[in-house]
């Protein structure tokens, strides 16, 4: 056998050159070869990949890299000898061998294998997981599209109702009586109401535009704090309609409604269904009722009831709308405060309230900015004009029927309630004082954070209080020692108060002779020295010059009757009688309502304190 080799290489050991038969080889020439040994060349390929496949899967040694060899087969005459004349140049049938070699690496072979079946395996989990995503997005269209489709028809169905309930309640003659509503409109109505309904004569509104909500049990229309769980557009008392939320207290929430009846705006407050707040809310009744028999012109500025009445354990009372209170109007103008000419105007407005107050022996006992209201009237053709309405009287009570110690917001509380005296109608003209400086500061003139800063905050602008107050106050030890010295005068941010360092004059930053002696007569530490609304109205500061005088000013007496809201039965009903005849707790509170004192829970003192200050 000839082999011609045109490099070096070396062969394993046990490797037999006879294994490779007769035939010539050549490096990098073309050898024709016949058929016939061209398919038995193939098929013994075919069976050494096989082999070689099948030691891939056993343990080997690691060997060398195979030596690739290339060569063509000689041509194979009949009668067995070949030269290399019979070698066929035009066919080109070059063939490839890999020779096994000590130095080839069968980990090299398998991590190749290894790694195309890693690709064919990611491929496929990828494509898995792209099939599967697709229809987890095919189903998610589907639900979604449902879910679509039975809302609109959901939101078809309630526009066809509400079209059908609006048709037949414009078709109907309002009110209607208990049996024609269950007649017309029984279905749209939960069970509770219709139970409800039959205790009303007249049903002037329904609430159909509302979410509708389960009322199976009374309990559910309030939150745990006994306020109302109120929803827009659902009914009171089946006559009202709620617009909209006005504010919020610790007493409970004032609503803008709708009254069906009237066609007019109106604002509801609702107190809490609790019973402490149902025996203070008989006594705002009270006052309301009596302020407006004595207001009947409409022109002491003074919040008028329109009607009241029992609503789901809810004392609920009807007032006349307003606008905008003092404090967000001070907002609106970043609290910068106001000229004096509007500060006088303001002042005018209120002393009407309050002369009104003190010839009833009527305390009010909150006066501030959030409790006056300013509401906005057409003038002459193209102007308009303002005025006040002085509201919010659930902390009120007769001077004789004094229910509780604590009172008073803390920026506007008199120092006869800080030092524990008996107080009167005084309170409200010291109140009235620390709303006038704030109107024109724009902040309060007093702002103590506790009751003891509060006392630093009045002595460091008016100096220490005479000496025959300090002796007879019941809480005077809190404040000042035995000699008279105040014992707190540094706050929780360590700002010290020294008293009468900073004059009146210098905290108003006004030299005017008439408004200081004005706010001083108000400021009396002494509230039997201090000044009355009917002795404010005729100082020389609110009629006097410079400018036009308060009484020139457009005031609510000047109120065109036909603008004020009224209820042609309202002075034939006896209000409070008629709560205390419906009183939904059950209980005879009439005798301790007309009682000069009344004992308090510890309760009662922890809400009044979160309530003032």
């Amino acid at each position: 056998m000839c082999l011609a080799i045109s490099m070096t290489f070396i062969m394993p050991h046990n490797m037999n050159m006879s294994s490779f038969g007769t035939s010539s080889w050549t490096i990098g020439n073309s050898i024709t070869e016949p058929k016939a040994v061209q398919k038995a060349s193939l098929k013994g390929s075919q069976i050494l990949e096989r082999e070689i496949d099948a030691q891939q899967r056993l343990p080997v040694p690691s060997i060398k890299p195979a030596v690739i060899i290339s060569g063509r087969r000689p041509l194979i005459s009949k009668g067995g000898n070949h030269t290399h004349r019979d070698y066929d140049r035009d066919r080109n049938d070059t063939v490839h061998y890999v020779l096994p070699s000590a130095t080839a690496s069968r980990s090299f072979k398998k991590t190749d294998r290894d790694r195309t079946l890693e690709r064919l395996r990611l491929v496929k989990e990828l494509r898995a997981k792209e099939d599967q995503a697709r229809k987890a997005a095919a189903e998610e269209a589907k639900r979604v599209a449902a879910e679509e489709a039975k809302r609109l028809a959901a939101e078809e169905a309630k526009r066809a109702a509400a079209h059908y309930a609006e048709s037949t309640r414009r078709s109907l003659r309002w009110p209607l009586t208990p049996g024609e509503v269950l007649h017309y409109f029984k279905r749209d109505l939960t069970e509770f109401e219709l139970n409800e309904i039959q205790k009303y004569k007249e049903i002037w509104y329904l609430g159909l535009g509302r979410q509708r909500k389960s009322r199976a049990k009374q309990k559910k229309d309030d939150h745990d704090d006994g306020m109302y769980a109120a929803e827009a557009h659902d009914h009171v008392a089946y006559r009202y309609e709620i617009v909209g939320l006005l504010g919020r207290g610790s007493f409970g929430q004032v609503f803008r409604c709708r009254d069906h009846k009237s066609h007019t705006d109106v604002a509801i407050k609702m107190l809490r269904s609790k019973k402490k707040f149902y025996r203070q809310g008989i006594v705002e009744v009270r006052l309301l009722d009596h302020l407006r028999k004595k207001d009947a012109k409409n022109d002491k500025n003074i919040i008028h009831m329109l009607d009241c009445f029992h609503f789901r354990k809810h004392i609920c009372i009807v007032l006349e709308l307003a606008g905008i209170n003092l404090y967000d109007l001070l907002k609106r103008n970043a609290f910068n405060g106001f000229s004096v000419m509007a500060v006088k105007r303001f002042g005018w407005n209120i002393l009407q309230s309050l002369s009104l107050l003190q010839q009833e022996q009527i305390i009010h006992c909150d006066i501030k900015p959030e409790n006056i209201l300013l509401r906005t009237r057409q003038g002459m053709p193209g102007t308009s004009v303002y005025d006040i309405k002085v509201t919010d009287f659930g902390s009120g009570c007769f001077v004789q029927e004094q229910i509780y110690c604590y009172i008073q917001s803390r920026y506007y509380r008199a120092p006869e309630i800080i030092l524990g005296f008996p107080y009167d109608c005084a309170i409200d003209i010291w109140s009235f004082a620390c709303v006038l400086a704030e109107l024109l500061l724009g902040r309060p003139i007093f702002p103590g954070e506790n009751e003891a800063d509060q006392l630093a905050c009045i002595m460091e602008i008016l100096g220490l209080p005479p000496r025959k107050i300090l002796t007879t106050a019941p809480r005077a030890r809190y404040f000042f020692d035995s000699l008279g010295n105040p014992t707190r005068l540094i706050n929780s941010r360590g700002k010290k108060r020294i008293p009468g360092t900073k004059p009146l004059h210098s905290i108003l930053k006004t030299s005017d002779r008439r408004f200081l002696d004005f706010m001083k007569k108000c400021l009396e530490w002494d509230p039997h020295l201090r000044a009355t609304a009917e002795n404010l109205l005729s100082h020389e500061w609110m009629t006097g010059p410079p400018g036009r005088g308060a009484r020139d000013f457009p005031s609510a007496n000047q109120i065109n009757p036909s603008e004020t809201v009224s209820n042609s039965n309202y002075d034939n009903r006896d209000l409070v009688a008629e709560l205390l005849s419906t009183n939904p707790f059950n209980e005879d509170e009439e005798g301790r309502l007309t009682a000069h004192t009344e004992s308090h829970t510890e309760d009662d003192i922890k809400l009044l304190t979160q309530t003032f200050s």
